[in-house]
């Protein structure tokens, strides 16, 4: 019997892309607004973590046997992400 791929990893990738499009859109909205916006950048770097761990760890075809494992991959990885980038938006803050 052949195992055929699991292809779910596509759909959390495009609800990932949709967050990040989402996310960008109401940056720039409501750019005024000190807590909406940093709110929105938080959304984006979640979405961006994800987006750039899935790429690292599946590839562009995003096609996996062992979803489970691929996907606690992806979570570890994109929470480092996520805290680098943090760390970096927390850093610009103090210094503007």
């Amino acid at each position: 019997s052949s195992i055929l791929p699991r292809l779910a990893m596509n759909y959390y990738f495009g609800v990932a892309i949709l967050l990040a499009i989402i996310s960008v859109i109401g940056y720039y909205l409501f750019k005024k607004r000190k807590y909406t916006k940093l709110l929105s950048l938080i959304i984006l770097f979640t979405s961006l973590s994800y987006i750039i761990s899935s790429v690292f760890i599946l590839g562009l075809d995003l096609k996996t046997y062992f979803m489970i494992r691929d996907l606690s991959y992806i979570i570890v990885s994109s929470t480092l992400l996520f805290a680098m980038f943090y760390n970096l938006l927390i850093k610009y803050m103090i210094n503007h």
